[in-house]
């Protein structure tokens, strides 16, 4: 609201109004010509522009009384416009001179005011933010509020980053959300839908943990505490958190990535927690929560309005970047009284980028010895160099974190600030989040007096799947076997719409999924009963050896590769016929697993091996985690070339996650 010891408005004899503020010097001074501000505004905006029209995003510091506003309108009235207001007592005028509420409510005017400039999300098109806009500053605001016009600046530079960096997420991350979504039709065929957690941790409390620095010391408390509250976690913090005796209720996955996936795989069966799931999760780790898993989506990219024709449409959440943004949607969806975030440093607190333990541990490792360095620490700091903004964290002190880091804290601050009937707090104790309604307090004294929860959770979350669950096969049948036989659609859409389309591909997909959805019609999605034999569409690429021998099957040289599923057990049987190896000599052949499965441990077969110069019994082994087998000759000599004429026969039973 304006105050009269800031803002002076007085009526000119012609009924506009004469608007002067009072400047740090203690001055007052007019901000628009008194005579004719259109045309002052007129000439600010050529000025900024020079011979160019007006691009399809302005930005406008210091907005003033909004004539430069009214004046980008009438030359472009579909231009989107960035209104950073320096001077916080002038929005209301501004806003009621150009009567242009319907505009910010529409999402072309987005408006930020100072001291934090915090600016809403906005739905504009990639092309519209791909290079950036002109910046038209009011001059005396410039000259006499300059720190707070280079903060303006600062807020238009990470709202433009934050949208180009959603938008490049999603074009690059499209091909693979399309086809794991399609390998995933199975597993998600009757998943129960993630509305089955409205409300069920109603007037409870929440724990919203992620993988931050910070974790590291708050797994005590967490594991002395944890009969107190739900236990929410981020994907990232799955594995530190078990390794500490700490199994969350829940854990939320978005990331399709295989990198993202691993956190998720080798999780012994006793410690697997119910996971919410976009079903474009790294298919490996997705299967190794079946039975276990609700589903949710982020968009409606392709392959969905396929799918929601044959009734596939799980519910839509929130997803801004970052895993966090679709828990806290999550967690607000269960309808607590209380959340706690803990381990949400949205930081580099003390130079680390994660907590300990999580799967990123291996490419620590990994590059400490490929460049020579001594500690991980020094891992940490050659990934950060260069790459990190500082910003005031919930003590009042400079911490190094990264743009990104504080648009998810952005947007955090916004969620809590929309939210109402539940209380904030964050626990970490570092890091970057706080705000409005986000009280500063520790683990123990967030749930000092509270009593272990009534009904364990677990109980809870196997009602609410069983409610869910919905047989979706029957319909998934129907709708992969006609995209197999058409010759146009859903064909067409997908080559216009998905980069790097290839139908070979995405019809051995389909043809694989189509088999396996027909031999686990009528099971019970909550048991994972058997299956029964499920042929897997000839590919070459599942069939090869330790370079540089070459195993070359031909599918008319006679291939039987089929699988059944009991459970976790997978038999897997093959019979090839006429293949040749070719190259130089090898001791390992590699059989892909089929559907991605991936193995929960190891164990030993032996298998028949045939060939014009040999005749013998050879062996098969699997080890945990990996997605192959590998073939022995019995003498482990390597294999002989072979011309069209190698055989090889045998059925494993192996345990997969």
């Amino acid at each position: 609201m304006s105050t009269p010891s800031r803002v002076r408005v007085e009526m000119l004899p012609d009924g506009r109004q004469d608007l002067r503020v009072c400047t740090p010097g203690g001055a007052w001074i007019r901000l628009h010509s008194a005579n004719d501000p259109e045309r002052e505004a007129r000439g600010l905006l050529e000025r900024t522009l020079g011979d160019a029209t007006v691009p399809p995003v302005v930005a406008v510091i210091g907005v003033g009384q909004g004539f430069v506003i009214d004046e980008l309108l009438a030359r472009r009235p579909d231009v989107r416009i960035v209104a950073l207001e320096v001077l916080p007592d002038l929005v209301e005028h501004w806003q009621a001179r150009t009567a242009c509420g319907g505009l910010i409510a529409s999402g072309q005017v987005v408006v930020g005011v100072a001291p934090a400039y915090e600016l809403p999300k906005a739905a504009w098109p990639a092309a519209a933010i791909a290079s950036d806009p002109p910046i038209v500053v009011h001059p005396a605001i410039a000259h006499h509020w300059p720190d707070k016009v280079e903060l303006a600046r600062k807020a238009l530079q990470q709202f433009l980053f934050e949208r180009r960096a959603n938008e490049e997420a999603r074009q690059r991350l499209a091909p693979m959300y399309f086809d794991h979504v399609l390998r995933n039709l199975p597993t998600i065929a009757s998943a129960p839908d993630v509305s089955a957690l409205e409300g069920i941790a109603a007037g409870e409390r929440v724990i919203l943990c992620g993988a931050g620095p910070s974790l590291d010391r708050l797994l005590p408390a967490l594991r002395q505490l944890r009969e107190r509250a739900w236990l929410v976690a981020l994907d990232t913090a799955v594995r530190p958190l078990i390794s500490a005796g700490v199994v969350p209720d829940l854990v939320v996955s978005i990331d399709p990535t295989p990198l993202n996936g691993r956190h998720l795989l080798d999780i012994t069966s006793r410690q697997r927690p119910w996971v919410v799931a976009e079903p474009s999760l790294y298919p490996p780790a997705l299967r190794a929560f079946e039975g276990r898993v609700f589903v949710c989506r982020v968009n409606r990219s392709d392959p969905w309005p396929w799918l929601e024709e044959a009734g596939l449409a799980p519910t839509k959440v929130r997803a801004w970047g970052s895993v966090l943004t679709t828990a806290c949607d999550l967690v607000v969806h269960m309808r607590p009284s209380a959340v706690a975030f803990a381990a949400v440093d949205l930081a580099y607190t003390d130079g680390q980028t994660y907590c300990r333990g999580t799967a990123f541990e291996q490419d620590w490792e990994e590059q400490r010895c490929a460049e020579g360095l001594p500690t991980v620490e020094a891992v940490w700091e050659a990934r950060l160099r260069g790459h990190t903004v500082d910003e005031a964290d919930v003590h009042g002190r400079a911490t190094r974190t990264a743009s990104h880091l504080v648009a998810f804290r952005n947007w955090v601050r916004g969620l809590v600030t929309e939210t109402t009937g539940m209380t904030f707090a964050n626990v970490t104790n570092a890091g970057i989040l706080h705000g409005d309604r986000i009280v500063q307090t520790s683990l123990d004294a967030w749930l000092d007096g509270v009593r272990p929860l009534a009904t364990r959770p677990e109980e809870r979350l196997v009602r609410a799947a069983h409610r869910a669950t919905c047989d979706r096969r029957d319909a998934l049948c129907r709708a992969t076997g006609d995209a197999l036989a058409s010759a146009e659609q859903p064909w067409t859409g997908w080559t216009e719409r998905v980069p790097g389309v290839d139908r070979s591909h995405v019809q051995r997909v389909l043809e694989h999924n189509r088999r396996r959805l027909v031999a686990r019609r009528g099971e019970d999605s909550m048991s994972a009963t058997a299956s029964e034999w499920i042929d897997v569409p000839f590919d070459a690429a599942l069939f090869t050896a330790t370079a540089p021998m070459e195993w070359q099957v031909r599918e008319e040289g006679g291939v039987t590769y089929t699988y059944r599923l009991d459970g976790k057990t997978l038999f897997l049987s093959f019979k090839i016929n006429h293949s040749t190896l070719a190259g130089s000599p090898a001791r390992q052949l590699f059989l892909r697993l089929p559907g991605e499965f991936r193995v929960a441990r190891g164990t030993a077969n032996g298998v028949w091996i045939g060939s014009q110069s040999i005749k013998e019994m050879g062996y098969a082994t699997v080890h945990p985690g990996h997605d192959f087998v590998v073939i022995h000759r019995g003498n482990e000599e390597p294999f002989p070339l072979e011309p069209g004429y190698f055989f090889l026969f045998g059925q494993l039973m192996l345990e997969v996650q």
